[in-house]
């Protein structure tokens, strides 16, 4: 396999191969960041505000946390992790390159309708109109508008869940190339190829069966841990092979 990485090596790659690591680093520190977060606040999805006014008084006591609770690490997260796909796909160019790049594709799509959907920085302009509202016909007509928001954009959302379910499918794809190519240990490897379907399953039961949060949480916590490692292996993989 190694040869196969050199050719894929030459021309102007070795730029694309850097810049796929070091967003791949970035993504994996907002993954720590978010877990490690979400553990000392005790975040438990069962207990997140369920109306716009709740979250309007989250954001009024609380910016972050209301953001947080929005999903804007994750937003962050499928953003910088773009070029790390990217370079995914330019390390394969002579193996499954096609299969490579149309995971790629799901990612970019699924990132991109997540993007669109994720209410969390609107939720905070209407937060601050909220409270400076000067009728209760104002405050109903933000109430409602919020409402709207939540519902394709917040955690469990339809919305949040189209997206989710495209970037999930497109690690699965990614993680078995990844497996089938070799480039990395392979009990590595398998962490991907294992923590994207269980990252799936819980997408699946926060949206279809919101009454097993909780336990969709305990599902989920592999999951990331598992993809924290694939992720981090493959960005230093990235940064050595471009050298």
């Amino acid at each position: 396999m190694k040869d196969s990485i050199e050719l894929n090596n030459t021309d102007n790659s070795r730029q694309i191969l850097l810049l796929g690591g070091i967003t791949g680093f970035l993504a994996c520190g907002a993954i720590l960041f978010d877990i490690i977060y979400g553990s000392i606040t005790h975040t438990n999805l069962a207990e997140l505000p369920k109306t716009a006014v709740e979250f309007f008084n989250l954001f009024n006591k609380n910016i972050f946390m209301g953001l947080y609770n929005l999903d804007i690490i994750n937003a962050g997260i499928y953003f910088v992790s773009l070029p790390f796909y990217f370079s995914l796909a330019v390390l394969h160019k002579k193996n499954n390159f096609y299969m490579a790049i149309f995971a790629v594709a799901l990612y970019f799509t699924g990132t991109a309708v997540f993007l669109a959907n994720n209410c969390s920085l609107p939720m905070v302009e209407l937060s601050g109109k909220f409270f400076s509202a000067s009728s209760d016909q104002e405050i109903n007509i933000i109430a409602i508008a919020g409402e709207s928001l939540l519902a394709k954009g917040s955690h469990g959302s339809p919305g949040t869940f189209l997206s989710m379910f495209i970037l999930s499918i497109s690690g699965i794809i990614m993680s078995l190339i990844i497996l089938k190519a070799g480039i990395i240990n392979k009990k590595i490897a398998l962490a991907g190829v294992i923590g994207n379907p269980i990252l799936l399953i819980y997408i699946l039961m926060v949206t279809f069966r919101p009454e097993t949060k909780s336990i969709a949480m305990l599902i989920a916590a592999p999951g990331g841990l598992l993809n924290l490692v694939w992720m981090t292996s493959l960005s230093i993989k990235l940064l050595r092979v471009q050298n």
